[in-house]
C-alpha cells in the first residue's frame, strides 16, 4: 500500500506505456493526462477506456463535456473503435452532460449530484475518464479553487472504486514546468507534448508522478498508429 491507493495495477491498455508504470496505474488511483493542443489527450483517454472494456473487462464511462457521441465516433472510428455498439453491449459509456453553465448550472456539482453517482453504479464501472479536467474547474463555482476541487473528485472517484483519469489542457511544453494546485493532489502526472526534430515534431511522453509506483523517467516517442497510440519505452527523446 502507498499513499492509502491499492498497489493492484490497471492496465492502461496504451501499448508500451505500462513497461514504464510498473505494469500500470495503481487501482483506485487518479491521473491527469495534461498536454499541449493537438498531443493526444483525448485519444489517450478514450484507448484507456476501450481496451479497458475489450481487453480487460472493466467496464468504463467516458465523460465528455465538450464533444458529442456521434463526434466522437466521427473522429476516432478510424481506430476501429464502435461507440454504440460499445454501448449497447454494456462494455463503454460515452456521458455528455448538458451543463447550462450561463444560467448558473456547476459542473463539479454536477458530478456530485446523486444521479450522476447512481449512473456509475449502475454501470459497474471500473474506470472513468473526463474530458477534460480543465473545462470541469473553469466551469464551476463554489468549490474552494483548483485545488479543492480537484481534491473532491480524487476523494469521490476513489471511494466508488474508480480508477481515473483526467485530460488536463496545456499552454506551455514540457520544458517549461509549472505545476498548478490540481496537480498536487493528484495521484499521477503524464505529460504529453511534441518537441521538433529536425524537420518535424515528435510526439513524446513524459510521466512527471505516479504515487506508488517506480515509473520511468525518461522522455518516451509515441506514434499515433492504426490503433491509437503506441509508446516506444525502449527510446528516449534527447
Amino acid at each position: 500500500m502507498a499513499y492509502g491507493i491499492d498497489t493492484e495495477r490497471v492496465p492502461s491498455g496504451i501499448p508500451g506505456l505500462d513497461k514504464v508504470l510498473e505494469g500500470g496505474f495503481a487501482r483506485g488511483s487518479s491521473v491527469l493526462v495534461s498536454g499541449t493542443p493537438g498531443t493526444g489527450k483525448t485519444l489517450f483517454g478514450l484507448q484507456y477506456i476501450v481496451n479497458g472494456a475489450l481487453d480487460y473487462g472493466e467496464a468504463g464511462i467516458f465523460v465528455s463535456v465538450e464533444d458529442s457521441p456521434e463526434i466522437l465516433n466521427k473522429w476516432f472510428g478510424r481506430f476501429g473503435w464502435d461507440f454504440e455498439d460499445l454501448q449497447e453491449r454494456g462494455l463503454v459509456n460515452v456521458h455528455t452532460p448538458e451543463i447550462k453553465t450561463e444560467e448558473g448550472e456547476d459542473f463539479v456539482q454536477y458530478i456530485k449530484n446523486e444521479n450522476f453517482i447512481n449512473m456509475i453504479k449502475s454501470f459497474k464501472a471500473k474506470r472513468i475518464v473526463f474530458d477534460s479536467l480543465t473545462t470541469i474547474l473553469e466551469f464551476s463555482e463554489g468549490f474552494g479553487g483548483y485545488r479543492r476541487g480537484t481534491q473532491m473528485l480524487v476523494k469521490m472517484f476513489r471511494e466508488l472504486g474508480l480508477t481515473t483519469l483526467f485530460t488536463h489542457e496545456r499552454k506551455v511544453p514540457v520544458e517549461r514546468l509549472d505545476f498548478g494546485m490540481e496537480q498536487f493532489v493528484i495521484d499521477g502526472t503524464i505529460f504529453l507534448d511534441m518537441i521538433k526534430a529536425t524537420d518535424h515534431y515528435e510526439k513524446c511522453l513524459s510521466i512527471l508522478k505516479m504515487r506508488g509506483t517506480n515509473h520511468g523517467k525518461g522522455i518516451y516517442p509515441f506514434q499515433i498508429r492504426k490503433r491509437g497510440i503506441t509508446v516506444f519505452p525502449e527510446q528516449h527523446v534527447i
